[in-house]
């Protein structure tokens, strides 16, 4: 398997680092007008900041060719460019790297730069991608912080955790988020190498990430295993509990919107919540003051331990028109979960590498905490 601590001595040897000692970082989430939720980073000598979208589903750290800024179809939003004439420090690789996702795609050439958490005194020099192409239509912000696993097999790679996720850094192979309360300014935050008992009214709950058997037995998304899913349904006063069982995995995607289900039990798991998928599956709107009255409780159970999730925690307005809320499943022909922001940011979340080597024996960690009631959404 390949191992971040030879890139991060690769690079070490070619640009050097700039810093103190290994610390904890934190920086303030922002959320964009189409409501993505950055983080500021620098790049280059001299450092310019760059608000990158986070993204625990995909792997590659990438910028904006100012080529692309100009004309790819994307939004018109203020959007900064990485240009390598300005940066000194900037070294082109020769490689090139495309890269697909759910709800768009990117493509262009890997450079190697300095890069450091807002200006601060932690400069590594890393490799990332500079977009001449990409598809993503509403995305204003000025690229994206990948957050996966780099797969041994791929030729390219551009991820943060083979270069700034080290201990002359770091503290901890860790980062952790609070996602914040969607307030202007957003009061979320994200913190590099640490985690802090500020936001959590309970204690983190870790669950062990898993390996993908069908390649490599490799570590690819920050994925769980869910056995089954418990739920309670109070309907005027009568108590119903009903089991689903799952049994496969769920990937807990920062980049992602919505809570997606096979769509084996969506019928199911819509029933026990008191609601019907036939009506949403036919185009329906729920009205939002209709799901506050919904009164259940819903269990993930884990070989670890347990996520429990309220009605509140599945809320999200906005759907057409204020008072329609979204709905709180998503359909998928396939067999997994897919769990989006709308869910994790209910949460104050770790998300622990293990090991500051990516290798057979490393066993990532991704845990969970109740927030307190003062940082709730």
């Amino acid at each position: 398997m390949y191992l971040i601590s030879t890139l991060w001595l690769l690079l070490t040897l070619e640009g050097g680092f700039c810093h103190e000692s290994p610390s904890t970082f934190t920086v303030s989430i922002s959320i964009t007008q189409e409501g993505y939720r950055t983080i500021p980073l620098s790049l280059g000598t001299p450092p310019r900041e760059f608000n990158l979208w986070l993204d625990t589903g995909s792997d590659p750290t990438w910028v904006l060719a100012q080529s692309c800024v100009d004309s790819c179809p994307i939004s018109d939003a203020n959007r900064m460019a990485y240009i390598p004439s300005e940066s000194s420090s900037y070294n082109a690789t020769g490689e090139t790297l495309d890269v697909s996702y759910l709800g768009g795609s990117v493509s262009g050439t890997i450079f190697i730069d300095a890069l450091s958490i807002a200006n601060s005194s932690t400069e590594v020099f890393t490799r990332v991608l500079l977009a001449n192409y990409s598809n993503w239509v509403w995305l204003d912000a000025d690229g994206m912080l990948g957050l996966a696993f780099p797969r041994a097999e791929d030729a390219v790679h551009a991820s943060l955790l083979e270069s700034l996720f080290n201990p002359e850094t770091l503290e901890a192979p860790e980062f952790a988020i609070y996602a914040g309360q969607e307030l202007s300014p957003n009061n979320g935050i994200f913190q590099f190498g640490g985690h802090s008992s500020e936001y959590n009214r309970t204690d983190v709950t870790y669950f062990n990430v898993q390996r993908y058997t069908d390649y490599n037995n490799e570590l690819i998304y920050w994925s769980t295993y869910i056995n089954r899913v418990d739920f309670s349904l109070n309907t005027n006063g009568s108590i119903q509990a009903n089991t689903v069982y799952v049994q496969n995995y769920a990937v807990w995607d920062t980049g992602s919107s919505w809570v997606t289900v096979p769509e084996a039990y969506i019928e199911d798991i819509y029933a026990n919540i008191g609601m019907n998928y036939s009506f949403i599956k036919q185009g329906g709107r729920p009205l939002c003051e209709d799901l506050r009255k919904l009164d259940f409780n819903m269990t993930m159970i884990l070989p670890e331990g347990t996520i429990t999730i309220r009605p509140a925690d599945l809320i999200a307005p906005g759907y057409t028109e204020e008072q329609y809320c979204w709905p709180m499943f998503e359909p998928t022909s396939g067999n997994g979960w897919l769990v989006g922001m709308h869910l994790i940011r209910n949460f104050y979340t770790v998300w622990d590498m293990g090991g500051w080597e990516i290798s057979d024996d490393l066993q990532p960690r991704l845990g969970f905490a109740e927030l307190k009631a003062e940082y709730h959404p």
